[in-house]
């Protein structure tokens, strides 16, 4: 297993950390209003306002177009925590069309990551270090897994050669 693979694997299993931390602070702030979590430093700095605000179920979209009570309508870390997951078996394989799958999904995953950091900045204006977390990690897993995707494809184009 090459660094490449390694990072991989680690920032995969910290997305899925994170995100089980974001579903607990959320249960824990529904449970107990008086609850502070530790990202939560000041009004602004403050990841339990954004974790149980509306934009944290169906990314804010499902239950605004859908309604509250849709099936599609999960808590953006219950979907980070199968994301992240589905990423690190598809990084483990040797097949170009699977480290493509999850290229794919990496870059929807950067993709959401933009819309969210708008809704952090410009609507809610709060900053949380949970979130920024997982945006950057969206972005180093996109970032590596094209690595890899292009790598085992010269591999691959290599073998055809010789």
């Amino acid at each position: 297993m090459g660094a490449g693979q390694f990072s991989i694997i680690f920032l995969s299993l910290c997305g899925v950390a994170i995100s089980f931390y974001a579903i607990h602070v959320k249960w824990a702030k529904k449970q107990d209003t008086t609850y502070t979590a530790l990202c939560d430093l000041d009004e602004t700095f403050s990841c339990s306002a954004v974790l149980t605000s509306k934009y944290s179920d169906g990314f804010g979209v499902v239950p605004a177009v859908l309604g509250d009570d849709n099936p599609f309508n999960y808590s953006n870390a219950s979907v980070g925590v199968i994301f992240y997951l589905v990423l690190l078996a598809l990084s483990l394989s040797h097949s170009p069309k699977l480290l493509l799958v999850a290229c794919l999904l990496s870059l929807c995953s950067c993709g959401f990551s933009v819309y969210l950091i708008y809704v952090l900045m410009a609507v809610l204006r709060k900053v949380c270090l949970v979130c920024y977390g997982t945006h950057l990690i969206n972005l180093l897993l996109l970032i590596l897994l094209a690595s890899r995707w292009r790598a085992l494809i010269r591999e691959g184009n290599k073998r055809k050669v010789a």
